[in-house]
């Protein structure tokens, strides 16, 4: 019989006897799956259709979530060194309230198991870790180098993952908006329309300079502030030298995204998102591409927040950089999620993850959740 010889779900009676009848469809004159579901399985043109021969068949239904960009709260596809002896990544579900930092070492509060998945993923062999990791450590088939570390969830060194190159997604759908076109000194971007998710206000950045103060107001319809969609493209850098201190600044109804060809250097305070929730500012490099489209490994992003001495000044805000080096020091505090290619942290950061993250972004994979065969 031609088909597949492997199967699951062994229904052996006896030793060395085995069954597996139950998960097979065996088609003598006719395909079962096509008279059932029809050629595409949503039940339209279902027939009888003739086997040139016989054959073995078998069906699984199987269920696939997708994978958002900010699953962790730290991702680095390459290198990891950081973040400082007494720094820490700990989490919190903005849903059930603000970041409390005395959650984390309370098992007694009901927030208790939301704080716990601090976690960091890293894409190699060898990993460098200080301070403390409320989660899990996930590496490439390789160890952790422990310094002052504590790490409250599991480690686990068989995590591989991809991070493909991030493309600047299809603006067809998108309200233009013609201007501003640039960032220099102080500069005001107030929308006509609140639009959506799907249809943001899109403005077309070519330079953000290094003195650039973006603020993004969100648009006021009969006197009301609206909850307003703002994407913003700068094909250049955000700064461009590790003095630079640019600054973007987004009221609680604004949710902005900044897309950016270039790389992004300025300090963790002036990125300033008022609503605390991380989702509401994001941050996609697009990664450097050659004329055929593939990816351009001779050209380095980076993005470099150097906050500097013992600042505690923060951000709330999220990263997806899958092709930059993403580097921060000093001592902020932060709420959100990195996507990186290689990272260093050098201070005493305090990291907090959101978990709403997990359903934040459009979806960059799927996983298996379960799978059964179907025996109809």
């Amino acid at each position: 019989m031609l088909g597949l010889r492997r199967t699951g779900m062994d229904d052996r009676m006896i030793s060395g006897a085995r069954g597996d009848s139950l998960l097979r469809k065996i088609d003598f004159n006719y395909d079962h799956f096509i008279s059932a579901y029809g050629p595409n399985g949503d039940g339209i043109g279902k027939a009888l259709v003739a086997v040139s021969n016989a054959q073995l068949a078998r069906r699984i239904e199987l269920i696939a979530a997708p994978i958002t960009p900010f699953e962790a709260a730290i991702k680095a596809g390459g290198t990891f060194y950081g973040l400082g002896s007494a720094a820490f990544v700990d989490s919190y579900r903005s849903n059930n309230g603000a970041y409390d930092s005395t959650v984390k070492n309370n098992p007694s509060d009901w927030r208790y198991p939301d704080s716990q998945s601090g976690t960091v993923e890293i894409n190699t062999a060898v990993a460098t870790i200080l301070g403390s990791i409320f989660g899990n450590v996930y590496t490439n088939g390789g160890t952790v180098t422990k310094k002052t570390t504590s790490i409250s969830g599991i480690i686990d060194n068989n995590v591989p993952f991809d991070l493909p190159p991030f493309k600047m997604p299809s603006t067809s759908t998108w309200n233009y908006v013609a201007s501003p076109s640039e960032v220099t000194g102080n500069t005001t971007i107030t929308p006509p329309v609140g639009g959506s998710a799907a249809s943001p206000s899109y403005y077309l950045i070519s330079s953000f300079a290094n003195n650039g103060n973006l603020t993004v107001n969100p648009a006021v319809i009969g006197g009301v502030a609206q909850e307003t969609y703002v994407a913003i493209h700068v094909t250049g850098d955000i700064g461009n030298n590790t003095s630079s201190q640019p600054t973007i600044t987004v009221p609680a109804q604004v949710h902005l995204q900044v897309y950016f060809d270039g790389n992004f250097q300025t300090k963790a305070q002036n990125i300033v998102n008022t609503s605390g929730y991380a989702g509401n500012l994001q941050f996609y490099a697009i990664s450097p591409t050659l004329p055929n489209g593939a990816p351009d490994l001779s050209v380095q992003q980076t993005v470099d927040l150097n906050s500097g001495g013992g600042s505690t000044s923060g951000f709330s805000a999220v990263f997806y950089t899958p092709s930059a080096n993403f580097t921060i020091n000093g001592a902020p505090d932060i709420t959100g999620a990195i996507v990186c290619k290689n990272f260093y942290g050098n201070g005493n950061v305090h990291w907090h993850y959101d978990r709403a993250l997990d359903t934040a972004g459009d979806a960059v994979d799927y996983r298996i959740l379960s799978y059964v065969e179907d025996i109809r």
